[in-house]
């Protein structure tokens, strides 16, 4: 930098030598997405959490109306598998239209961001897939977990519940 500095003072004398590594330019103009990034995260994480918390406490509410409908299933020959599709059901239809009606709002919202950059990334399936899929699997994990431990109780203390 100093001969750098000579060189300048040299050449060009009346103008005084103001220098900076372009690396730092750039990561002083990424901070704001950096950090609106770091609070995205946070908040997503934070709105799962509370979704799930959601679920689950709607999937208790809605298989303590129906335990004694499960005991009467489990009784004729249900198997908790048939137990835990006939509860997930009305769930993942639920899921799969907030899917359909979330993805062109995100589709909307996503290109609004990235019209202020130069390059962008384009829109891909895989970058709607991936995120989808990771909610349904926990979303049904959720499900799940709950059903299975009332379909797998003695269907005479589900008939004796009420």
């Amino acid at each position: 930098m100093n001969n750098v500095e000579k060189s300048w003072r040299n050449s060009v004398k009346d103008e005084p030598f103001n220098y900076f590594f372009l690396d730092q330019y750039f990561n002083r103009q990424y901070k704001s997405d950096h950090t609106f990034n770091l609070i995205f995260i946070f908040f997503s994480i934070v709105a799962i959490v509370i979704a799930c918390l959601g679920l689950f406490g709607l999937v208790a509410y809605t298989t303590l109306q129906r335990t004694k409908e499960i005991g009467v299933r489990k009784v004729l020959g249900a198997s908790v598998q048939n137990i835990l599709a006939l509860l997930s059901k009305d769930f993942v239809r639920l899921m799969v239209f907030a899917a359909i009606l979330s993805v062109p709002l995100i589709i909307w919202g996503l290109q609004q961001w990235l019209n202020k950059y130069a390059f962008r990334i384009e829109l891909t399936l895989l970058l709607f897939a991936i995120p989808i899929s990771l909610i349904f699997l926990i979303a049904l994990l959720t499900v799940i977990l709950k059903s299975l431990k009332v379909a797998s109780r003695n269907p005479v203390e589900s008939l004796r519940y009420e």
